[in-house]
């Protein structure tokens, strides 16, 4: 069983690499080859172990079997950076693509370059599986750096204890619901309204409620975003 998860996501991880070209239509160079390239990107992999290295790919598995990849891409990654909305158009476009719901996505700075970082879930019936980007530009060249993590054994915990805090305090009516039996308001896009219908995104998965369970796999895909940006660098 754990093989067959584990296989399932790196197939996911480098699945969405391709996909994310596909809906981006992320231009390939004409005029760039691989040995061309210019620059290689490093960051923190602690606790992760590399099960493949190659001049245009790296797998890492950890000890849960969730799976980080970094890819080496020639061409340009020209996405909506001074566009927000925009770009988030386009990162719904991608997690729709891969029968998922847009969690987040943003623009971030890293060593003055414009990062693209997004987060979707996706379906696993009964539970959840998420996956965080981020797109790094380069001279020429571009990086995808994709973390997969799904929930296991128990399912809907952080939904339990979100709707538990959330009643406590007065704030969620538990007799409110929508036509489909959800709790009223409880799924919604994170960005426009006019994407409510078809979302995933939840009331639980906000951010603010990652230190009640930070083990949970929306938690860890975040930490793990966070943790490679803030070690991020690169050299010749």
């Amino acid at each position: 069983m754990r093989t067959s998860m584990l296989f399932k996501l790196v197939i996911i991880v480098l699945a969405v690499v391709v996909i994310a070209v596909l809906i981006w239509k992320l231009a390939p160079s004409t005029n760039r080859t691989e040995t061309e390239m210019s620059f290689k990107v490093h960051f923190d992999t602690t606790g992760w172990e590399l099960r493949e290295s190659s001049d245009t790919r790296e797998v890492w598995i950890d000890n849960d079997g969730d799976a980080l990849t970094l890819n080496r891409m020639k061409g340009s990654a020209d996405l909506p950076v001074d566009d927000l909305k925009t770009l988030r158009i386009r990162c719904r476009e991608l997690a729709k693509a891969n029968e998922g719901g847009l969690v987040s996505a943003d623009v971030i700075d890293l060593h003055g370059l414009s990062v693209v970082t997004l987060i979707y879930k996706r379906e696993e019936l009964p539970a959840y599986a998420y996956t965080g980007m981020m797109v790094i530009p380069g001279n020429g060249e571009y990086f995808i750096i994709v973390v997969a993590s799904v929930e296991r054994g128990t399912t809907g915990v952080r939904d339990a204890l979100v709707t538990a805090e959330l009643f406590e305090q007065g704030k969620l009516d538990l007799t409110k619901t929508d036509d489909q039996g959800r709790l009223e308001g409880w799924i919604y896009d994170p960005y426009d309204s006019e994407y409510d219908e078809g979302a995933l995104n939840s009331v639980a998965d906000d951010e603010r409620y990652d230190s009640l369970v930070p083990f949970h796999p929306l938690s860890k895909v975040r930490r793990t975003l966070r943790a490679i940006a803030d070690s991020l660098h690169w050299s010749e």
